[in-house]
Formats: structure tokens, sequence, C-alpha cells
């Protein structure tokens, strides 16, 4: 498929990669999207990681949408996207496995997921940068605990100095593993 071809699907069909949205950009979409003006926005960004069309971006934008009762959706493959064995792929895919854990599906699971620009930038912001560290400062992770996941915390992301260690539990709530201690944030 052409990666500039945009072309419509149905918008509950597209899966997401985002476990959060901001309420502040919610409320600065609203003042601008018109549904009847879709076709002059630019497409949402999409990717097929191997289980359907997923959104790698534009999730406040699609959140708007379906609230305002669209249907379908402009769409264009997201070219930026790379293989998992690089950092950009393997965070997609980390926050593709996050999204699963969370039984989120597509935009309108994101209902109840809608906090504070403070809440937003330490819940999901960090996370993702807690993600890249872990994925880009290499294999160094010898001193975190792998028994964390058998006993039902999900690794999730370091420090850039991979000195400590943030951890997930099945109810969401987040712990960070210092000198051998799990401690909740």
């Amino acid at each position: 498929m052409n990666n500039n071809h945009v072309f419509s699907v149905d918008l509950l069909s597209l899966g997401i990669t985002q476990l959060y949205l901001n309420s502040r950009v919610i409320d600065s979409i609203l003042r601008w999207f018109q549904p009847a003006d879709l076709g002059t926005y630019p497409p949402l960004p999409v990717f097929d990681f191997g289980d359907g069309l997923r959104l790698t971006d534009g999730h406040t934008r699609a959140y708007v949408a379906y609230r305002m009762g669209v249907k379908a959706i402009p769409v264009v493959i997201d070219g930026s996207v790379t293989a998992p064995d690089t950092p950009n792929g393997a965070l997609f895919e980390a926050r593709i496995t996050w999204s699963k854990r969370h039984q989120l599906k597509n935009v309108s699971d994101l209902s109840g997921r809608v906090l504070s620009d403070t809440a937003y930038q330490r819940l999901w912001k960090q996370r993702c940068e807690r993600a890249y560290w872990l994925l880009t400062q290499g294999t160094g992770t010898a001193s975190f605990s792998p028994a964390r996941e058998a006993e039902g915390f999900f690794l999730y992301g370091s420090n850039q100095n991979l000195t400590e260690y943030y951890y997930e539990d099945a109810a969401g709530r987040l712990y960070v593993e210092q000198e051998g201690a799990l401690l909740p944030e």
C-alpha cells in the first residue's frame, strides 16, 4: 500500500497505541474541530503492526471525532514507523503491549482515561520516556529483577543510567525498583 495514499476507515476499527489523553488538548481540539470539515484536516497516521491498523498518533483528534459521532475517518500509513528491532519500533511494540494489558482496543476505551495536563505528563509522557531509556541504554538490565514479572509486576521502563526500574501491576499501580527494593511511586 502506498504510504501517501489517504483512505477512510471505520474509526472504531482502529487500534490504539496510547493509554491516556490530555484534557487540555481535548479542549483545544473541541474549539476548532468540525465533523463536516473532516476531509480538510490531515489524515491520521496508522500502521499495521500485525494485528490490524492502529493509530500511531492523533489519538486525541480521533477521540474528539468519536465523541462527535464520526463513524469513518481519513487515515494514511505512517511511514515513520520502523522495525521492532529499532528503538522507535520497539517503543510502539511496548505501547501496544500496554494497551492490550489495559484492555484498550480503540479510542472509545479512552473515555475514562482523560487526565489533567500534569497527570498526563507524569503518567504518559514520563512512561514513554522511561520506556525509551530502557530500550536504548543497551542490555544492561542485569540489576533489575526478572522475577518481578512472575510476581505480577510488568517492567515498563528505567531511568537513563539504569539504576532504577519502573514496574506496573495488573491494576495499573506504578512502582520503582531501587537497589532491589520495590516501592510504590
